[in-house]
Order: C-alpha cells, then sequence, then structure tokens
C-alpha cells in the first residue's frame, strides 16, 4: 500500500475522533453560558466542527495548494447539505425551526454568492477580501448572541462536568485535528501528483469528505436524539463559517506563502456545489420541509454520484 494511502486514512481517523473530542468541549462549556441549542449549534459547535476544514485549507496554501483548500471549502458544504442532513434524515426526520434559521440560511446565500462573484472576477487573492470576511463574521457572531439571548430558548441539558475537564476536551481535540489535517494534506497532495488529478477536484472530493465527517457525526448524534435545532444549526453555522472564515484564512495563508495571486482560474462549473447548497437550504427553511427518510436516501445517493462524477 503506497505511503499516501496511510495518510489519509490516518489522517481521516484523527479528525473524526479529534473533532468529537472538540465538539465535546465546546458544548460542556458553552452551557454553562445559558443560550439556546440552535445558537450554540449553529456558532460554537459549528465553528468546531469546521476545525478540520480551516487547518486543511490553511496547510494547502502554506503547502502551494491553494486550489486543494479552496476545493476543501466549495466541497464540505455541499457534503454538509447532502451527507450530514441526509444522513440524519435517514435516521429520523429533520424539522426546520423558522426561528433563527430563515436569518441565517439568507446571510449564507447572500456571502456564497460574494464569495463566488469575488472568485471569479479574481479578487479574491486580495487582502481587503479576508478583511471583509472577517469582519462579516465577527458581525454574525455578535448577532447571534445578542438575538440568542433576546429570544432564549431551552438551554441544552448535560450532566455537570467540571471546567477543567471541558478544557482538557477541546485541547485534545486542537491537537488531534492539527496532526490529522497535516496526514490528510500531505496524503492527498502526494495522490493527486501520482495520479495527476488536479488539486481542485482532490479538495472538493477527498479532502471535503474527511474534513466533514465531524458534521456528519455530530448530525446523526442530534438526529437519534431528536434535537432537530442541533443537527440543522451546526450544518447552516458550519457552511457559514466554511465561507467566512476559512476563505479569509486561505486568502491570508496564499499571501503570506505567495505574496498573492492574480487572475481567477475559476469557472462557474467548479463553484456549484456552493450555490446548490446554499440554495437548498434556503429552500428547506422558507417552505419549512421536513427531510424523510426517502428524501435523506436521495440526499445521500446524489452526493455519492456526485463524488463519483468527479472522477469520470
Amino acid at each position: 500500500m503506497e505511503l499516501y494511502y496511510i495518510q489519509i486514512i490516518i489522517g481521516v481517523s484523527f479528525l473524526a475522533i479529534a473533532g468529537n473530542y472538540l465538539v465535546k468541549g465546546t458544548v460542556n462549556t458553552a452551557n454553562f453560558l445559558g443560550v439556546s441549542p440552535y445558537i450554540i449549534s449553529s456558532t460554537i459547535v459549528a465553528f468546531c466542527t469546521s476545525a478540520p476544514e480551516l487547518f486543511v485549507s490553511v496547510f494547502s496554501s502554506l503547502n502551494k495548494a491553494a486550489d486543494a483548500g479552496l476545493g476543501n471549502i466549495m466541497g464540505s458544504n455541499f457534503a454538509n447539505v447532502f451527507l450530514a442532513l441526509g444522513a440524519a434524515a435517514i435516521i429520523l426526520p429533520v424539522r426546520s425551526d423558522g426561528l433563527y434559521l430563515k436569518r441565517d440560511v439568507i446571510f449564507l446565500l447572500a456571502i456564497t454568492l460574494l464569495f463566488t462573484v469575488l472568485l471569479l472576477s479574481g479578487i479574491f487573492w486580495k487582502n481587503h477580501t479576508a478583511i471583509l470576511f472577517i469582519l462579516l463574521l465577527a458581525a454574525y457572531l455578535v448577532y447571534s448572541f445578542r438575538y440568542g439571548k433576546k429570544h432564549p430558548e431551552e438551554v441544552l441539558k448535560s450532566p455537570e462536568i467540571k471546567p477543567y475537564k471541558s478544557l482538557f476536551q477541546m485541547s485534545i481535540g486542537i491537537i488531534g485535528v492539527m496532526l490529522g489535517s497535516i496526514l490528510l494534506v500531505a496524503g492527498a497532495k502526494s495522490m493527486a501528483i501520482d495520479f495527476s488529478i488536479s488539486a481542485t477536484i482532490i479538495g472538493l472530493s477527498i479532502l471535503a469528505l474527511g474534513t466533514s465527517l465531524p458534521e456528519v457525526v455530530i448530525s446523526l448524534i442530534a438526529s437519534i436524539k431528536k434535537e432537530y435545532n442541533v443537527a440543522i444549526g451546526n450544518i447552516v453555522g458550519s457552511n457559514i463559517f466554511n465561507v467566512l472564515g476559512i476563505g479569509a484564512a486561505t486568502v491570508i495563508a496564499d499571501i503570506y506563502d505567495s505574496g498573492g495571486r492574480s487572475g481567477s482560474g475559476y469557472s462557474l462549473t467548479e463553484t456549484y456545489p456552493l450555490i446548490v447548497a446554499a440554495v437548498f437550504l434556503l429552500l428547506f427553511s422558507l417552505m419549512k420541509w421536513n427531510y424523510k427518510r426517502p428524501v435523506g436516501i436521495i440526499f445521500v445517493l446524489t452526493y455519492f454520484c456526485w463524488f463519483i462524477a468527479l472522477y469520470a
């Protein structure tokens, strides 16, 4: 077996296990804040489950593979909707909560379109793009927590865990995520060279699938526990962080490593996973659909058909 296969397998395993520890520690800490389940899942939990995407995209840019990092963002958002949400719906029907979801999904669609326009126009790889994305992300966080305090819901119930244990879980999670990201990027880059596959395709497929495992796990667990707000909040929040937080980090890392690039090099067909994922979430929130098992099966099959088509 080639070394890169081992690196990818170990890297994905680290991401899945460490991501679980990171989420546990963060949720236990967040419970002391008394914030609603959706707000916690769409901000703190979502950002923690997006940590693999963050580290992978940054390491990709620093290793002169920024295209893989961008592909990771687009592929992860597609996987979060069609794989994570689809898998959760197979377990139990997932329904939307219009109080927070509609607002966040409209925001997600707006920043997705902004991301796409900047990328296609070639303006994406500039300092002001990173600054704009960071400001938008900060505004989203501040507004979410203030809105959550004004509209309190039932706080997530969990056993009382001492703060130091939560911090230990978070630390182990962060270290594991970093190690997993390094291994996954190294393995994926070697595979791309060996098979003459473009970095963008690798990012859209293998990297995106591996880094989306925490979202899949959290959504499945939330669905089993009938915590619908946690399941959908984690997906929406993660997609927002992928576009803004990881988008900004990728730009900064690329500028630091190579001084930035000019031009686009991307077409609309390469960015459609981002747009499709955001549009389906918007329809889900506006029409208040319940995603039942047949829909979940269709979503999961759609994802894997798309995955296979990338290599056709």
